[in-house]
C-alpha cells in the first residue's frame, strides 16, 4: 500500500515555509489552513517502487514525476505520474510532504485525476492521506479497487484494506474526475472516512479503521499520496492530478 468554503472575505494568504516547501496557504479566523495547488509545490516531492514502500513485487522498470504539464490540465500546469513494468503486480508510490501540522484532526481533500486509456488494465488506484503525530501513523487510505469492484479503506493496525459497501467502477479515460475525501481522526486513535464525492456526487461513508505506530525514526509530518498499482500484466500508465487542495481544521 501503502468543509465548507468560506468567502474569500473571511482568508488571509500567507506563505509557510515548511523544510524547504513554499506552499501557498489560506488561513482563517476558525485555526484551519487550505494548502491550494499542491500538485504545482516545488518541493515536498518523492516516490518508490519497492516492495517496502508500494507493496509491489518486482519493481517498476521505470516512474517519474514532471509537474507543470500544459495538456492534459485543469488550471494550465498538472502533475504527471508515469509507471512503466514489464513485469506485472509492480506498484509505484508518489507523495508530497507539507511538514509537520499536528494540531489538524480534520481533513478535506480536493483533486482532480485524468487517465489514459491503459490505465484500465490496472489492478487499483490509490488516495491517501497521511499525518504523522504524537508517535502514531495515521494512514487514511483509499483505493478504488478495479479488481475487487469497490472502494477499499485501509486498516494501518493490521496493514489490511477493507472493502466498503460503495462500488467503484473504472474511471473514464481521457476525461477529468473530481474527487473529494473527507476524513477526521479521534483522541482514541482512530480514523474516521466520513464521506467521499465522485464527480459531485456525495457518498457517505462513515467507516472508521484503527492507526498504528509510527516506525521508529520517521519524524511528524502531513502529506498526500497517489499509487499506481499494474496488476497481473505488463503496463506502462500515467495518471494526472490537478487543482489539488487540502483543508485541515
Amino acid at each position: 500500500m501503502n468543509s465548507a468554503l468560506v468567502s474569500c472575505a473571511k482568508w488571509g494568504l500567507v506563505s509557510l515555509v515548511l523544510g524547504g516547501l513554499l506552499a501557498s496557504v489560506a488561513q482563517g479566523q476558525t485555526g484551519a489552513k487550505v494548502f491550494t495547488n499542491i500538485d504545482d509545490n516545488n518541493a515536498g516531492w518523492g516516490s518508490c517502487g519497492s516492495t517496502s514502500c508500494a507493496g509491489g513485487e518486482p519493481a517498476a522498470d521505470a516512474f517519474w514525476i514532471a509537474q507543470f504539464q500544459t495538456s492534459p490540465s485543469k488550471d494550465g500546469n498538472s502533475t504527471q505520474f508515469y509507471v512503466s513494468a514489464s513485469q506485472p503486480y509492480s506498484d509505484v508510490l508518489f507523495w508530497n510532504k507539507l511538514g509537520p501540522q499536528d494540531w489538524a484532526t480534520h481533513f478535506t481533500w480536493d483533486f482532480w485525476i485524468y487517465l489514459e486509456d491503459a490505465s484500465q488494465s490496472a489492478e487499483n488506484l490509490e488516495y491517501d492521506l497521511f499525518q504523522y503525530e504524537g508517535g502514531v501513523e495515521y494512514m487514511f487510505g483509499t483505493q478504488c479497487s478495479y479488481s475487487g469492484g469497490y472502494w477499499d479503506v485501509w486498516n494501518q493496525s493490521t496493514h489490511h484494506w477493507i472493502p466498503t459497501a460503495l462500488p467503484c467502477k473504472k474511471f473514464t479515460s481521457k476525461v477529468w474526475h473530481h474527487i473529494v475525501w473527507q476524513f477526521h481522526r479521534t483522541s482514541d486513535g482512530l480514523m474516521h472516512f466520513d464521506s467521499l464525492a465522485l464527480d459531485g456526487v456525495q457518498h457517505a461513508m462513515n467507516y472508521s479503521e484503527p492507526s498504528g505506530p509510527l516506525p521508529s525514526g520517521w519524524t511528524h509530518n502531513l502529506g498526500v499520496q497517489w499509487q499506481l498499482d499494474t496488476g497481473s500484466r505488463a503496463l506502462t500508465l500515467s495518471e494526472w492530478v490537478d487543482s489539488v487542495k487540502l483543508t485541515i481544521q
